[in-house]
């Protein structure tokens, strides 16, 4: 089948269907394992789904199509949520189908599922939620209140207005004007990064230098931190004060933005200052807005109202969310206390980047809805690029999760519900409340909404309470409806976290990311597990479990490595592991023990983890006694496929332990934690040493090789080649460094965990395997490199990297270097660039280089894989205008 269609050239994994339905195919063999193959990148189900029952339709034979059948029940059982894609005629022509087979009982079952599925989410009548807002609208005695929800596939946005804008006098309708308060810093947030990408200033630059360019006389001060200050610490929220800025009254004159750096008396606001050092945690701070707005007025001597207005238009949004103070000739929300008062001259104006935007829910969805097509398609979206979109949702967490239940990007929030990700943010300007949450990935992306009320917590609650519903309605995966919550005691928060801690309470509490499988077919039971007193401890916390679960690090069972067994993250492993390339010093793991106890002993075992196993090791204990954490054993080092085991200090063994903290430097996999008191037998005491003295111990076992899922290889004939390459039409675009025109693999340093070679394959990647990816490096300055031959010396105007499947561990940064045809040396086409920003996504380059390259070099900085780079050329290039990317 493989021969048959490149023979044709179809270079794309799914055009392999697309002539299997003209010829009479006895080996259904072949046809299965080819289905199993396009099965594995669930994102695309809807593309082969569709050919899928094209195919059975073409075909004659009765239990040819059984075979099939069966294996497309298995199909999209697999992918229930993604079989949302389906439209009805399709859905209507599979189920046909079946209903011609021999599977019908089974195939019609699961069919069920998905009609069901969809008209419960894609058609529902979403009239439900008029009569559940306003319940909780006349519940809270909150004025008015606006919602805009977006579902993919609908071309139109559904707004649902209640109440009044003003109360006695107006009612809210879709164009009414509300405070969106700190949503503003989203909005803000696109248009700097896209300012300063325009105006050649990167992210990393140092503010205090940016604010001397500017021409401003303002600088952040402080002894040690001052100079560390960079742009994208302002939209990080992790480096200055001020969390909350204060507003001032509409009926009153609006201070210039540098009024309030240095501290304004009148309005109460302090002096910015740096509060942390910067970048290492997270603090909600409204000033490094204020600095943001400044230097850009400073620079251009103008409002950010006026700034901001063509980049608004350009995405169809700037009559209905502006950044202007006063909007004349519109319903403009007044502002409302809990009791009931109007706000101080209606309502109070803020600072624009920081609070100070006027907008629509249906405005603020559209921005959404922008931003993450521009997230999904490496050629941006409006006024918003590919790059902008992958800096804004990379989120970390350095703080924040503790802050909201959901990590930080710059200026939005991210939230993970299963497979899904949501752009997040809340605001709470006096006498308004909004929220937006939108799914920008993932298999239910396109679903969201914005929620706007003139209300003060009343409306929180009420925003709150409207957004578990409308996402019960919604059937988003990886959202457990049960956690929803309906109220939480404010009692002891302060005003400006009220918000945070009661949507974390009540709504992102249960938002739940995919975890890797847990581990099913266990080996037998460890003989040292009946005296392990971590047997059956439960994980409280941890900063990351992307490869392995934290829970597994205390299991009784003797760690299992099944050399098939993987999963969508890789490798599926007994044990904890966490992604590569830590920001944070050290990963962190605390648990709670099943019954208070004191530990003596401890083991720590890093079984089938050989150079990705965890570095450095260090212990906390919590006592029944004090509510803190103790160091129980000071920093240890690991090695590779071992086990260590310690004896502690006495002044520890005597300790009632609750909990424990495990520190993991600075990343990596950690397969076992014992801890044992004196139950543990005399005869293995002596086994435990002091920590100055104990050694890593190598397990004699050696680990099995890996039997890494298929991959689509493609690998031409010189006669192929040619052939593919007259197909060219002169002037056309096409990848000088694809395997179907003759590119090759040259060197590489470590190919540890993937082929590089797969880097060259004209196939979109099916999975994580599917591409080059190295070890785990420790060694600072470390660097992988992958020589790459073009097909013939070309001019390359793009190089782009697909980062498809590599979701946890893509490259910290890349250097790209090209050979000139006509020399042996190396020239800088791509100077380092971090590329985390955009792991599960692509990061393209423009190349200014007008000279011919014959060869690519990557640099992978420290380590890490992708599965595709590809090198765009203009064949022939005679007269064809150059193409440019932003």
């Amino acid at each position: 089948i493989l021969k048959l269609a490149t023979s044709q050239n179809s270079l794309c994994a799914y055009d392999l269907l697309v002539p299997l339905t003209s010829f009479s195919l006895t080996d259904i063999e072949s046809l299965t394992s080819m289905l199993t193959v396009l099965r594995m990148p669930v994102d695309e189900t809807d593309k082969y789904i569709t050919r899928f029952a094209a195919l059975f339709r073409g075909s004659g034979s009765k239990s040819f199509a059984a075979e099939i059948a069966d294996t497309v029940v298995c199909d999209i059982s697999m992918v229930q949520n993604s079989a949302r894609k389906l439209d009805e005629v399709e859905l209507k022509q599979a189920r046909e189908y079946f209903q011609s087979t021999n599977q019908v009982q089974e195939g019609a079952s699961n069919l069920d599922v998905q009609e069901k599925l969809i008209k419960n989410v894609e058609e529902k009548d979403y009239d439900g939620v008029v009569p559940m807002l306003e319940q909780l609208r006349q519940k809270y005695q909150v004025s008015g209140v606006s919602l805009c929800l977006s579902q993919k596939g609908k071309t139109q946005l559904q707004s649902i207005c209640l109440g009044e804008s003003v109360r006695g006098t107006t009612d809210v309708n879709p164009r009414t004007l509300f405070e969106i308060a700190s949503l503003s810093k989203t909005i803000a947030s696109a248009f700097s990064i896209e300012y300063f990408r325009k105006k050649g200033i990167p992210l990393h630059s140092r503010v205090n230098a940016i604010l001397e360019q500017s021409g401003s006389d303002f600088r952040i001060h402080h002894s040690e931190w001052e100079s560390e200050v960079e742009l994208h610490h302002l939209m990080s929220h992790s480096a200055l004060n001020m969390h909350y800025v204060n507003g001032v009254p509409a009926n009153k004159e609006m201070p210039e933005i540098k009024d309030f750096l240095s501290g304004n008396k009148e309005y109460e606001y302090p002096p910015i200052e740096v509060i942390n050092k910067p970048g290492t945690k997270f603090k909600y701070s409204g000033g490094g807005f204020l600095v943001l707005q400044h230097i850009i007025e400073e620079f251009e001597n103008k409002p950010v109202s006026e700034l901001c207005e063509p980049f608004l238009r350009q995405i169809g949004i700037s009559e209905d969310l502006v950044f202007q103070q006063h909007v004349s000739g519109r319903d403009v929300a007044h502002g409302y206390s809990d009791n009931g008062e109007t706000i101080e001259g209606t309502r109070k104006m803020f600072p624009s980047f920081a609070a100070g935007a006027l907008g629509t829910p249906t405005a603020m969805t559209k921005f959404l809805e922008v931003l993450s097509k521009a997230y999904n398609n490496v050629e941006g979206c409006g006024p918003i690029s590919h790059d902008t979109a992958c800096l804004m949702l990379r989120a970390t967490d350095k703080g924040c999760f503790d802050f909201m239940g959901v990590k930080m990007g710059l200026g939005i929030f991210v939230g993970e519900a299963g497979d899904n990700r949501f752009a997040i943010h809340q605001g709470a300007n006096d006498g308004f409340r909004a929220i937006f949450c939108y799914c920008f990935a993932g298999p239910q992306s396109g679903y969201g909404f914005s929620i706007f009320a003139n209300g003060d917590n009343k409306a929180m609650f009420l925003i709150a309470q409207a957004s578990c519903e409308i996402l019960k309605h919604m059937a988003i995966d990886g959202i457990d409806s049960s956690k929803f919550q309906s109220q939480v005691s404010l009692d002891g928060i302060s005003q400006e976290e009220i918000v945070n801690i009661g949507y974390k309470e009540l709504v992102f509490s249960a938002f739940s990311p995919t975890l890797p499988p847990k581990i099913v077919d266990q080996n037998p039971e460890d003989p040292l597990s009946e005296f392990n007193l971590a047997i059956e401890a439960t994980v409280t916390k941890v900063s990351n479990q992307r490869f392995a679960r934290a829970e597994n690090v205390f299991s009784a069972t003797i760690p299992k490595f099944d050399p098939e067994l993987f999963c969508a993250m890789g490798k599926v492993m007994d044990s904890w592991e966490s992604a590569r390339h830590n920001e944070q010093e050290f990963d962190i793991l605390e648990a709670g023990l099943k019954m208070p106890a004191k530990i003596q002993y401890v083991l720590i075992s890093t079984k089938y983890h050989l150079g990705n196993q965890v570095e450095f090791v260090e212990l906390y204990f919590k006592t029944v006694e004090k509510n803190e954490w103790i160091l129980a054993l000071p920093k240890l080092k690991l090695d590779g496929h071992s086990e260590i085991r310690v004896s502690l200090e006495e002044n520890i063994k005597n300790l009632d332990v609750s909990d424990v903290r495990i520190h993991a430097f600075p990343d990596g996999g950690l397969t076992r934690v014992g801890l044992f008191g004196s139950n543990l037998p005399h005869e293995l005491r002596p086994s435990f040493l002091p920590a100055e003295q104990a050694q890593c111990i190598r397990y004699t076992e050696e680990i099995p090789h890996t039997k890494k899922p298929l991959q689509l290889l493609y690998t031409p004939s010189e006669e192929e080649v040619e052939e593919n390459v007259k197909q060219l039409i002169n002037g056309q675009e096409f990848d000088a460094l694809s395997l179907a025109y003759g590119g090759k693999l040259v060197s590489v340093t470590n190919e540890h965990y993937g082929p590089a070679a797969q880097v060259l394959s004209p196939y979109m990647p099916l999975s994580m395997h599917d591409g080059f990816e190295s070890a785990r490096s420790r060694v600072p300055g470390h660097k992988e490199i992958l020589i790459l031959k073009l097909c013939t010396p070309q001019v390359v105007h793009r190089i782009e990297l697909d980062f498809t499947y590599f979701v946890n561990n893509n490259p910290r940064s890349v250097e790209i270097y090209g050979r000139l045809s006509d020399s042996s040396s190396w020239i800088t086409i791509v100077m380092e660039t971090n590329v985390k920003p955009f792991a599960a996504n692509k990061k393209a380059f423009s190349v200014l280089c007008q000279e011919k390259l014959s060869e690519i070099k990557l640099v992978a900085i420290p380590d890490g894989g992708v599965n595709r780079v590809k090198a765009f050329a203009f064949h022939s290039g005679h007269g064809i205008k150059r193409k440019r990317i932003n």
